[in-house]
């Protein structure tokens, strides 16, 4: 194996320069008997990510094996990551994020070896320590012991990942696996559960490296409710995939959490420390609709970014596509990047108030969106005009007035919230919230609603089959 590149290792990166330096030289000073390349994939960082890996590539020795990519715009954890697979020539592929580091001089060695004897296994991982930001160790070993094992399918679909800066994969199942990846957030599960058709996955008892939890974490940073989430289209993705004795387990494990999703969208009462807000009601009308929406749309289009909605939508269907648009690199009034009929669901939060022509975004909106597709649009009947130049207010609309703009649809529900004791409180309290003025109610207040002073308003509809 003299002198052959065998091994790419790849390194997604983003902002990194804390760290990547611990990555650069536990892969820099492993000791093979084979060459081996080090393609650092940048997600167009703002650090000096850029800086420190150009001075190893000038100065350190073997430097030369590192292919640096830096991305022209930020594009994502999965795309990143594909088009760094893309890019391996090696035999065989191992990870190393840049926050991650290897710790074992013989690393790749051991790992390497193993597989060329063992044509039966389609990867191996190993054992690794967990590090805090200071490098302080947090616990000794990332695997639990019923896992130092050779694993099968049913125990990655159980839960059970494999460390993936342990991880070494055959090159020409990985890039297959990879190429046909959704876009997904836990990529290493889906790999693993896939690996796991092509071969066995081994177990080799060994440390090698050192995963870190630190507060810019891509995975360790997310709420529990997104890890669920992002879990489900996981699974979601996997059917027809797996091995055929593990399909009902399947269907079991997206039932299982599909119904403990739901119930966070039941349960949630969209208050703020208790006071209801101005949204309160609105987002539970919202909720309430689509928990009865029957099928299984597989896109939606956000305008703008709405965290709530998207939380309510993505818990009910966990599995759909999302595709996030904002200004100034999308108008909503010109979606010209996106063809005819595009959409299953098409929804805006607060958004059509700060568009001046509105009408040509809602005739955008419906174009857009496939026949029989929902939209959900919510806006202001009343709020102060806020972040004015920058963000401005064109207008302010009532149910009746927002439904008007969108034709070619059924108007499924209209719906408004507001009183004129909550307006009251707006204009005669800071409750935190500098010139929008008072925002949290106690629900005697809250619950009283008039439709004659509404605040927010909403409406949900179908595109006309």
């Amino acid at each position: 194996m003299e002198n052959d590149l065998l091994v790419s290792i790849v390194s997604i990166t983003y902002n990194h320069e804390k760290y990547i330096s611990f990555m650069i030289d536990g892969v820099l000073k492993q000791e093979t008997n084979f060459d081996f390349e080090l393609i650092i994939a940048d997600d167009c960082s703002s650090d000096n990510t850029r800086a420190i890996v150009k001075k190893y590539i000038d100065n350190y020795p073997y430097g030369d094996r590192i292919k640096y990519f830096k991305q022209k715009n930020n594009l994502g954890i999965h795309a990143n990551y594909k088009s760094a697979i893309e890019k391996c020539s090696g035999k065989y592929i191992a990870i190393c994020e840049g926050d991650d580091y290897w710790t074992d001089p013989f690393k790749l060695q051991k790992q390497v070896e193993f597989l060329e004897n063992h044509e039966g296994y389609s990867m191996c991982f190993t054992n690794s320590i967990i590090v805090d930001e200071n490098n302080n160790i947090v616990t000794n070993n990332r695997v639990n012991e019923k896992y130092r094992k050779d694993i099968t399918q049913a125990e990655i679909l159980s839960g059970f990942v494999p460390p993936t800066n342990t991880v070494v994969y055959r090159n020409e199942l990985l890039k297959t696996i990879v190429a046909e990846m959704p876009k997904i957030t836990n990529g290493d599960y889906y790999n693993s559960v896939l690996m796991a058709n092509c071969g066995k996955i081994g177990y080799l008892n060994l440390n090698t490296a050192a995963y870190r939890i630190h507060n810019l974490g891509s995975w360790s940073n997310l709420s529990d409710e997104i890890r669920k989430i992002s879990y489900t289209k996981t699974l979601v993705s996997l059917r027809g995939k797996v091995q055929k004795s593990l399909e009902q387990m399947l269907e079991r494990l997206i039932s299982s959490n599909l119904s403990g999703l739901n119930e966070l969208n039941r349960k949630d009462e969209f208050l703020d420390n208790n006071y209801w807000t101005p949204q309160t009601a609105m987002l539970r009308s919202i909720r309430d609709f689509v928990l009865q929406v029957e099928g299984e749309p597989q896109n939606a289009l956000s305008v703008d970014k709405n965290t709530t909605l998207e939380r309510i939508l993505l818990r009910k269907w966990p599995g759909m596509e999302l595709t996030i648009t904002k200004w100034p690199e999308y108008d909503a009034q010109n979606l010209h990047q996106f063809k005819d009929a595009t959409f299953d669901i098409v929804f805006s939060h607060q958004v059509m108030e700060h568009i001046p022509k509105p009408w040509n975004a809602a005739k955008e909106l419906v174009r857009v969106l496939k026949r029989g597709g929902i939209g959900i649009h919510t806006t202001c009947a009343y709020n102060p005009r806020h972040g004015y130049p920058e963000f401005k207010d064109y207008y302010r609309f009532l149910p009746d007035g927002l439904a008007e703009l969108f034709e070619g649809v059924d108007i499924l529900l209209k719906g408004s919230w507001g009183s004129k004791q909550a307006l009251i409180y707006n204009l005669a309290i800071d409750d935190g919230n500098g010139q929008l003025g008072g925002r949290r109610f106690v629900e005697a207040l809250a619950k009283h609603n008039d439709e004659d002073y509404p605040w927010h308003t909403w409406i949900i509809f179908q595109k006309k089959i």
